[in-house]
C-alpha cells in the first residue's frame, strides 16, 4: 500500500487517502477505519473517548481475516516500482493481467499462466507428489490417507507422535495442523482437515522452519521463512500480558 496527501482548501485541511493495491485489502482496511473512526467518535454531541482495547483487538483480528493474499502483493508491489502496467481480471482469486494486449502475462494468485496444467495438478495432490518425490530419491514423511477421527488416531499412533493432519489435495495451509502429540489433538484436527476436504493426510511431523521461494524466469527471486508465533518474556509480566 502507499499514501498520498490530497491538499484542501486551506494549508491546514489536508486529507490523506491509502492505496492498496489488493482491493480487498483496501476494503478490508476502510471498514476497519470506519468502524474505528465510529467508536472513538460516540454518541453525536458527545466528548470522544478511548476505544476499548478488547474492541480494537476484535477488529484487527476481522480486518487481517479480510485481507488479501501476500504473495500477490509482493508481486503487484514489485511490478508498481517497476512500472509494469497491471488490472485484475478477477478480484476475487484474484487473477491478474500485467502489461498490455497480446503481450499480457497472468496471474492467478501465486501460479502463472505458463505453469502446465499437469504441475498445477501434482502440487494441489500431496500424496501424487509424496509419491514422485520418494520415487526420485528424496526423502519424505511416512504418511497415510484417513478416513475418520479414529482411524486418525489409529495410524497416528502407528506413525508415532506427533504428527501433522491436513487435507491432501488443497495448497496453502488450507485446514493443516501440525505438532500434534495426543488423541484429542488428531481428533480435532481431522474435524477442521475434513471440514476444507474429503480427504485427509495423517504424517509424521518433521520439526524445522518452512521457507517459501518465488522463483521467475527459473531464478529465485524472493524468500520468505515462516516462523512460529512466540513471546519474549520480560521476566515480570506473565505470558498474557
Amino acid at each position: 500500500s502507499r499514501y498520498r496527501v490530497l491538499p484542501g482548501a486551506e494549508d491546514t485541511d489536508q486529507k490523506i487517502a491509502w492505496e492498496y493495491l489488493l482491493p480487498q485489502t483496501g476494503e478490508a482496511a476502510g471498514r476497519a477505519a470506519l468502524e474505528l473512526l465510529a467508536a472513538a467518535a460516540g454518541p453525536k454531541g458527545e466528548a470522544a473517548s478511548p476505544v476499548p482495547l478488547a474492541q480494537v483487538e476484535e477488529l484487527v483480528a476481522r480486518t487481517k481475516a479480510a485481507f488479501g493474499n501476500s504473495v500477490v502483493e509482493v508481486i503487484l508491489t514489485a511490478a508498481y516500482r517497476r512500472g509494469i502496467p497491471f488490472r485484475f481480471i478477477d478480484p476475487v482469486f484474484p487473477m491478474i493481467a500485467f502489461g498490455q494486449g497480446a503481450a499480457a502475462k497472468r496471474l492467478m494468485t501465486s501460479m502463472s499462466h505458463s505453469q502446465g496444467h499437469i504441475s498445477t495438478l501434482l502440487t494441489r495432490d500431496k500424496l501424487l507428489s509424496l509419491q514422485i518425490l520418494r520415487e526420485a530419491g528424496f526423502p519424505v514423511p511416512s504418511h497415510e490417507l484417513v478416513v475418520s477421527a479414529d482411524n486418525a488416531v489409529a495410524v497416528a499412533e502407528q506413525l508415532g507422535y506427533p504428527v501433522v493432519v491436513k487435507p491432501a489435495n488443497l495448497l496453502r495451509g488450507q485446514g493443516v495442523s501440525v505438532n500434534l502429540s495426543t488423541p484429542d489433538a488428531v481428533r480435532k484436527a481431522f474435524a477442521e482437515a475434513s471440514a476444507h476436504s474429503q480427504y485427509v493426510l495423517v504424517e509424521t511431523h518433521l520439526p524445522g522452519l518452512p521457507y517459501r521461494i518465488l522463483v521467475i524466469g527459473g531464478k529465485a527471486c524472493a524468500a520468505m521463512r515462516r516462523s512460529v508465533p512466540m513471546v519474549v518474556g520480560d521476566g515480570k509480566s506473565s505470558i498474557s500480558q
